[in-house]
């Protein structure tokens, strides 16, 4: 499954080491060229061989289509353009073998595609906008979230096996546990304070957890590759006066209790987007108008540093780790950067 970092807004690159000088640039790899929009969720395949990005028109303009692209990393070529979406693009994922790829839009469907045809396979329909998407490990399930429905399809049945229906599902960000067991759902607005995330058994369709946070806002959510933990992001708030920063927790899936906090970005701009390296010990961040960090999960404390003088859109590490794609915001054209990340990632770990 591809994880991507999706952000409508900007955010400054910047990971900074503990204890270290300046922090260091990552050698520049390539330049992917050829959107007409910025992309606002990216995904390697399995392989690390492609890499589908997926953007469009922000204000959902009549007649202006979304853009799905899949591109060749080691050429920085595009391998081709899927038409069908005809609003924003917003997610993208691929299934665990590879030889699927869904895209989520603004258009109120799904679309699986055959990545190395480039030719459509189905559509699913839903009632609402497209905001997230998770695959199971096994590619049977597909979690689909939109605003007050989230739906779990069984994908070669195309039907829909279970439904989540609440009005508080206003940005219905989601993950699934690689065995695709336990769906995590995010409730609330980016007004209220105390949202809450809600753990399901999928089998019985009960909450076998709700997970409360003291900010607001949960816009990230992500699960360890062994399903033992989730990870969230939320927006800060400001209360009496006082600022409550938005944070990162790590929560024991099995008991529903938060595990740790990693040191959270010092603003109440929410964490916009998580991506989990294939190590399960390595997490980047991404926040509206701050900061991308990365984190290792092991320590809690930042691993090392990469500097870039770039707003961020989204970004996501491909499936070996030694690269970090990003998409930034304010280029004419838009451009998605591929940037080698793996010496930096190599040096040893902050204590």
């Amino acid at each position: 499954m591809g994880t991507c970092v999706r952000a409508l807004l900007g955010a400054s690159l910047l990971l900074l080491v503990p204890g270290q000088g300046p922090a260091e640039k990552p050698k520049e790899r390539s330049n992917l060229k050829g959107n007409k929009y910025t992309a606002v969720c990216l995904a390697f395949s399995p392989t690390g061989a492609q890499l589908a990005t997926g953007g469009g028109p922000r204000g959902g303009e009549p007649g202006k289509a979304g853009e799905l692209k899949l591109w060749d990393v080691g050429t920085g070529k595009e391998r081709a353009t899927l038409k069908g979406h005809t609003e924003l693009v917003t997610a993208v994922a691929f299934a665990s073998d590879g030889k699927t790829l869904a895209s989520g839009s603004f258009d109120q469907t799904v679309k699986l595609w055959n990545p190395t045809t480039g030719k459509e396979i189905a559509t699913l329909r839903h009632d609402n906008a497209i905001w997230d998407l998770a695959w199971s490990r096994d590619g049977k399930l597909l979690a689909v979230g939109a605003r007050a429905k989230v739906q779990l399809w069984d994908v070669s049945a195309r039907k829909v096996r279970r439904t989540f229906e609440d009005d508080k599902l206003v940005y219905p960000y989601l993950a699934l546990t690689p065995d695709g067991k336990t769906l995590a759902l995010a409730y609330g607005d980016q007004f209220e304070k105390d949202v809450e995330v809600k753990l399901w058994d999928v089998e019985s369709g009960k909450v076998k957890h709700t997970l409360r946070s003291s900010t607001s806002m949960i816009n990230a959510l992500v699960f360890s590759a062994d399903g033992k933990t989730l990870i969230s992001g939320s927006s800060g708030i400001v209360e009496n006066s006082k600022v409550l920063p938005a944070e990162i927790k790590l929560w024991d899936v099995a008991t529903g209790k938060e595990k740790r906090k990693l040191l959270t970005h010092r603003s109440t701009l929410l964490v916009s987007g998580l991506a989990l390296a294939p190590d399960g010990k390595t997490l980047a961040s991404v926040q509206y108008g701050g900061v991308v960090k990365v984190w290792d999960l092991d320590t809690g404390k930042e691993r090392t540093g990469v500097a870039l003088k770039q707003s961020a859109a989204c970004v996501t590490f491909s499936p070996d780790r030694k690269t970090l794609a990003l998409s930034t915001l304010y280029k004419k054209p838009p451009v998605v950067t591929l940037y080698d990340v793996s010496g930096i990632l190599r040096k040893p770990r902050s204590k």
